[in-house]
């Protein structure tokens, strides 16, 4: 009997939790109101807006909420496939590297903690230039710890320091070209790649996987 491997195979699961999770909320901000109250709590905005409500419940609140709302489809999808490559990487390595934490907690955690580490260094820079009006929403915080994660994952530190540096002269090129992409929250991401590159040396087994989707 010939036995066809289904065309989708991914086994990563987390990924797949998470990237269900930002669909669901994707889906949930197409209702007005329920847009509305996403935009409210959960985008991440300078400490001296006057637009928004500025309590540290609040704050708190935005600092891990932002990582998981998006302005709108295009940026959700982008990140969707984002995820799915550097995630799946990632989260192949973090299950070979031995430890009592699970693979699963490890993926999570690398993303949490790059999504908040990096909505502080946004507020940080927000803070240098003094700017009272902007906005971050988007999981590209938390995927950039995944990305670093990738980087770990595929070579150790010689390709960590690779993707480092790539990462940084795409997001030079993406400030330069602002006017014709839009801005991006650089900063959120780079505070991400630098979170997960600290997290994927404990977490994630050094030159133990490859780049793949489909099995």
């Amino acid at each position: 009997m010939n036995h066809k491997e289904p065309f989708f195979n991914i086994s990563e699961k987390p990924v797949l939790h998470v990237l269900g999770l930002l669909f669901v909320i994707q889906i949930l901000s197409l209702i007005p109101a329920i847009k509305v109250l996403l935009l409210s709590f959960f985008a991440l905005v300078p400490m001296q807006t006057p637009e928004f409500d500025l309590s540290p419940f609040r704050q708190a609140i935005s600092l891990l909420g932002y990582g998981f709302v998006h302005s709108g489809f295009n940026a959700f999808i982008m990140n969707a496939l984002m995820l799915l490559i550097f995630g799946i990487t990632a989260y192949r390595g973090a299950y070979l590297q031995p430890g009592k934490m699970s693979p699963s907690l490890r993926f999570w955690l690398i993303f949490v903690f790059g999504s908040i580490f990096g909505g502080l260094v946004q507020w940080g820079w927000w803070a240098i230039r003094d700017v009272e009006t902007a906005f971050a929403l988007g999981a590209s915080a938390g995927i950039s710890a995944l990305f670093a994660g990738t980087g770990w994952a595929l070579g150790g530190r010689n390709r960590l320091i690779g993707f480092g540096l790539a990462w940084i002269v795409l997001h030079i090129l993406l400030v330069l070209g602002a006017s014709l992409v839009g801005k991006v929250a650089w900063a959120a991401n780079i505070g991400g790649f630098v979170m997960g590159a600290l997290l994927s040396t404990y977490w994630i087994k050094p030159s133990s996987a490859t780049i793949s989707v489909l099995r």
